[in-house]
């Protein structure tokens, strides 16, 4: 999501001073890289789904029964989470800040998986509503993927959208690991 507002923030600064040859050239350079990342987001889904199909549906599970709940969670672990980064990196120097690296991979991981199962989830809904019955788990994703990426190309609500989708993603991870624990708890 970073690396979209960075491309998009470059192409309409690169826009103020350029003739509008270049202005077209940095655009088309721009969609091509942006076509190639939602490829390869939309392959490293496929791969997740296949390789972890267990916990894509403990995810989706706790994605569709919680509502609004998945959402706060992820808003508030999200902003914990960077406030921590932002903490530990003011530590020059110290040993402490070797923490930053694992708490950096989880947060990437936990984002992505998220976002991985909502994009299913959002393909399986479309493809529901044009009366799909039982759609192949593939199909849902590249449905998903592909909606959420030219979603995200829209201004400022797709990108809004797009943080939405990431921090309900991010919280499903969050309460489907912790849900998954205190069932494995009970049944200890």
């Amino acid at each position: 999501m970073m690396l979209l507002w960075g491309l998009q923030t470059t192409v309409v600064f690169g826009q103020q001073e350029t003739p509008k040859e270049f202005q077209l050239q940095d655009f088309l350079i721009f969609l091509i890289i942006y076509v190639l990342i939602s490829l390869g987001l939309m392959a490293l889904c496929l791969l997740a789904n296949i390789y972890f199909e267990p916990v894509f549906s403990r995810i989706e599970e706790y994605s569709k029964n919680s509502g609004g709940k998945a959402f706060l969670l992820g808003l508030g672990n999200g902003v914990s989470i960077f406030a921590v980064l932002v903490l530990l990196g003011q530590f020059e120097g110290n040993p402490i800040q070797i923490l930053i690296i694992p708490l950096l991979l989880v947060g990437i991981i936990g984002i992505l998986l998220g976002f991985f199962a909502e994009s299913k989830l959002i393909g399986q809904r479309l493809m529901e509503y044009r009366l799909i019955e039982e759609p192949s788990p593939v199909a849902a994703i590249v449905t998903g993927v592909l909606v959420i990426a030219f979603g995200a190309l829209a201004p400022i609500i797709g990108q809004l959208a797009l943080l939405l989708i990431m921090l309900k993603g991010f919280g499903a991870v969050i309460g489907a690991v912790f849900r998954y624990k205190s069932r494995r708890n009970k049944d200890a």
